[in-house]
Formats: C-alpha cells, structure tokens, sequence
C-alpha cells in the first residue's frame, strides 16, 4: 500500500542506564513491524531514519525483516528532543540517566512517577515563557521536524512507499501539524504511542494526508508485545 509510514522505534532502555538502546522486546517489535508492513504491500523504497541508536536499529531491523533492499538513510532532523534537558529544567537534580534511575528505585510505583514528574516537565517546555532556557525550544523543534519531513519528502519523489522510523515527539509533533491539535492534544498523544506503533499517511504531492494512527496489529496478538516506554 503507498504512502509514507512513520515507526516509533522498538522498546529501548527506560529503566537501564543506557536508555539510547533496543531492549529484547524492542529488538522484536522491530522485526515484527517491518515483516507485518511487508505482508501488506508495504515494503519500503525509501527508509529515513534519525540518528539515535535506538532509531537506527529499529529503521536497520525493521528493513531487513522485509526484504532487506533499502538501506536507512539518516536524517538527524527525525531525533527526539532533548529529554534529559526538558526534565532537567523543571527538576535540577534529574539531569542524568543515572540519577533519573536512583530517584526512581525509592519511587513505589516509578512508572507514575516518572510520568507525573515528566508531564509536568513537558507543560513547562511548552508554555513558550521559557524558550530561551532550553537547547532547543518547543518552536524550534517543530520547525526542524517539518524541515526534515519537507526534506524527506522531496528526496524521495517517485517512491511509493516510504519508511520514517523516528520518535513518539516527533511523531505526535507531526500530528499537532496534521490535525491541528493543541499543545496539551500533542503531549497526550505521545504517551499513548506504542513502540513500534505505525502511523500511515497518504501522500498528495509534497503533503500529506493522515489514514490511520499508532496502528499495532503486527503486537496485539500477544499482549506482552505492547509497550509504551
């Protein structure tokens, strides 16, 4: 089926220190995401991928699971935003993995606790009033997102299908854009983005045109497949 198809990548690292990396389960979703798109008529003529090692390898699985005859081309304009630097800002003393992970260790539940803390972090980082504190301002991450899609898209005229395998920010950023949604819409939807989830636009041109959202067929046969973080 044409069109673009924009991948969240697998699960990675959120409760190791090296959170830039596939776990096992993430490894898996990958694979299953690209054999799944294959068995639909999707298989890629073009994949874009970001920098991030987590990105890559999902991009690098995803492809080889259906068919393996695209190479990832790296776009760093797909990278997710700074997160430790978003955290930071609202809490000082979570400015590394590390440290993130031994508050977390004292936390009951550290999955709500990690989410209440980070949603509140991500409402500071789009109130606007506070741009210039970050390396990167909500604005401008927008803006580098469309740049790299506007480039993308011109790249790869002629193919009927392509792949960008990127980041739940990106892609709910991408969808603000689409659906006109507000900031707070925006921020919902990337929690509820499944790794691995599989977001397919029609293509009209240079725009496109949402047909289906975090679609997850290729997981949900087996529960233990979905996951969030």
């Amino acid at each position: 089926m044409p069109g673009v198809y924009f991948i969240r990548h697998g699960q990675a690292g959120f409760d190791r220190e090296e959170y830039d990396a596939l776990s096992p389960l993430g490894e898996r979703q990958s694979v299953l995401a690209g054999a799944w798109l294959a068995g639909r008529r999707a298989a890629p003529d073009a994949v874009f991928c970001g920098r991030m090692a987590r990105q890559r390898d999902t991009a690098r699985l995803a492809a080889d699971a259906a068919g393996g005859a695209v190479s990832p081309v790296i776009h760093d304009g797909f990278d997710e935003f700074d997160y430790l630097d978003v955290l930071a800002r609202a809490r000082p003393g979570l400015s590394s993995q590390s440290a993130i992970l031994g508050w977390l260790a004292s936390e009951p539940e550290p999955r709500k606790a990690f989410q209440s803390v980070f949603a509140s972090a991500m409402e500071r980082w789009m109130t606007g009033y506070l741009d210039d504190e970050y390396r990167e301002s909500w604005p401008a991450f927008q803006r580098r997102i469309l740049g790299a899609l506007e480039h993308t898209l011109a790249a790869s005229r002629g193919a009927d299908c392509v792949w960008v395998v990127t980041s739940g920010g990106v892609i709910a950023a991408l969808c603000k854009h689409w659906m006109s949604l507000s900031d707070r819409a925006a921020m919902t939807l990337n929690w509820r983005l499944a790794n691995a989830g599989i977001t397919h636009c029609a293509r009209r041109g240079d725009a496109l045109e949402p047909v289906s959202l975090n679609v997850i067929s290729h997981l949900d046969h087996e529960p233990s497949l979905v996951s969030y973080r």
